[in-house]
């Protein structure tokens, strides 16, 4: 999840009105991920349908020889002062 919304910000970094908020979030793991292990994260901006915002992202090795996890997930676009008390 962490991962999929700082792509959200990275993609659509120039929205100051809205944010973002996960409204599915699947995840399949693909093999076991040990301790002390490293991995890479790759995200992927699939499609942008008004407000929402599909993702799909894959954990796997360094050589990518490994999955470990794939995840698809779709976020939706919400007007920043309608989620955030601003003080």
């Amino acid at each position: 999840d962490t991962a999929l919304g700082f792509a959200y910000h990275i993609c659509l970094y120039e929205d100051k009105e809205n944010i973002a908020v996960t409204a599915n979030l699947k995840i399949d793991f693909r093999a076991p991920f040990r301790e002390g292990s490293e991995a890479v994260v790759r995200v992927y901006l699939d499609r942008i349908e008004g407000r929402k915002i599909f993702f799909s992202s894959v954990l796997e090795s360094k050589d990518g020889s490994v999955v470990y996890a794939e995840a698809t997930s779709l976020f939706i676009k919400v007007n920043r002062n309608k989620v955030v008390k601003n003080n």
